[in-house]
């Protein structure tokens, strides 16, 4: 059985953070995404340096992984390598399109695998006037008047604030703004009055799964809430008046590694290292081939 660890407590905290701050970019996609990240413990043994990061794009594979896991032996207690500090560890974020949902791997040479999953636990609202879809389109259409519009692969998602991106396109830039303002903050979730919770019985709302709740195609503007007090993570809103208001739950589980996937991957993570070094080198022969 998974342990369930609380958002509030130190360890959880900790798990969170560091696969938040590896992949802290938004990545527009309608699936999931995979980066391995190999961290050596700095001189001082405080922090990490980032030494090697690559995308998995073998996704078979590492769900054939993750089930192999079930296979292994259980640690009755959690071991966290990062907060261990031990001297090299290797970390996989797998992330679900709206990027805070999912799940990581920690691995090191303890001999310990630690697997956490970020488990999305949603609520549905729907507003039949669109009014905060309305006001999000007109925000959207005043930042791009006055130049405010960013790339959001520029857009850090843990940005203090509203990180609002616009999810149009899969391959083409989507807008995104951020909002900091107190007082622009509480103008935005003032909107939040107008939705109805459509699972309530109060309300005798008639909700059927369709096209029209998905929040995970495109067409979607996603609202990162990073404000003190904010009761969700994440809100969508999409064209048809619903709104996903999602909030994160952790469970995790520590493994030992029988099956030496640390070894493994290490290896994987140092031939990485290797070829961009190795095509860093051809890339300057060749610029001093043709310097003139």
């Amino acid at each position: 059985m998974f342990f369930c660890l609380l958002l509030a407590s130190p360890c959880s905290y900790a798990h969170a953070q560091t696969s938040s701050s590896l992949q802290n970019n938004f990545v527009v996609s309608t699936d999931i995404t995979i980066t391995g990240n190999y961290l050596v413990l700095k001189d001082d043994k405080q922090d990490y340096d980032l030494d090697t990061q690559w995308p998995v794009d073998q996704k078979y594979q590492w769900q054939r992984v993750l089930y192999s896991f079930e296979s292994l032996p259980v640690e009755p207690t959690l071991y966290n390598p990062i907060i261990e500090k031990d001297p090299e560890v290797i970390i996989f974020v797998q992330n679900n399109p709206d990027q805070i949902s999912g799940e990581d791997v920690y691995m090191s040479g303890h001999g310990t695998i630690l697997r956490v999953q970020r488990k999305a636990v949603d609520r549905v609202f729907y507003d039949e006037k669109h009014t905060f879809f309305d006001f999000l389109n007109d925000q959207l259409l005043y930042n791009k008047s006055i130049s405010q519009k960013t790339d959001s692969s520029d857009i850090m998602i843990n940005t203090p604030g509203l990180v609002i991106i616009y999810r149009g396109s899969t391959a083409l830039e989507n807008p995104s703004w951020v909002v900091s303002d107190p007082k622009e903050i509480e103008k935005y979730t003032l909107f939040l009055s107008t939705f109805i919770d459509v699972r309530a019985p109060k309300n005798r709302f008639t909700y059927v799964e369709s096209d029209e709740t998905n929040f995970d195609g495109l067409d979607t503007f996603m609202i990162y809430t990073n404000y003190k007090g904010a009761s969700s993570k994440l809100l969508s809103i999409n064209e048809h008046g619903y709104m996903r208001s999602t909030r994160i739950e952790l469970f995790a589980r520590s493994y030992v590694d029988k099956m030496h996937f640390f070894k493994t991957f290490l290896a994987q993570a140092l031939d990485e290292k290797a070829m961009y070094n190795e095509s860093d080198e051809k890339r300057k022969q060749r610029e001093l081939m043709h310097d003139f």
